[in-house]
């Protein structure tokens, strides 16, 4: 395998396992961008593995995506490193709907975020 296809699988891992995180923490790529301080289309680039992130752009994905470094580089699984406890595996329904999300565009994922936020307010109301 030459250096670039090396390079080119490493990004897209490296973009598979930071959309992963993403998802996994609800949140849209305009906001990860937004609180690591890039713009959408570079964050956006990032994690369709046309571009590799600068450290200090990579550092801020780990703290904002809450994600092992070891992790987003494709060196060990999720859930496999030392730290922080890990959350319970998520019931079946949880999964069902990952599985469906990561079918999504990106505008059909922010529309059911949308969708689930206005039903965790009518719940919360309920409660108060």
């Amino acid at each position: 395998m030459s250096r670039s296809q090396t390079m080119q699988r490493f990004a897209n891992e490296l973009g598979a396992a930071a959309r992963e995180a993403r998802l996994r923490m609800g949140l849209t790529q305009a906001e990860v961008a937004d609180r690591i301080g890039i713009a959408m289309e570079v964050y956006g680039r990032i994690e369709r593995g046309v571009l590799l992130p600068s450290i200090q752009t990579f550092l801020g994905m780990c703290h904002v995506l809450e994600a092992d470094p070891r992790v987003l580089l494709g060196l060990t699984e999720p859930g496999s490193v030392s730290g922080p406890p890990q959350r319970p595996e998520d019931p079946p329904h949880v999964r069902r709907l990952t599985l469906l999300a990561r079918e999504l565009r990106e505008e059909e994922v922010i529309a059911l975020q949308g969708v689930a936020k206005v039903m965790l307010e009518g719940r919360r109301r309920k409660r108060s």
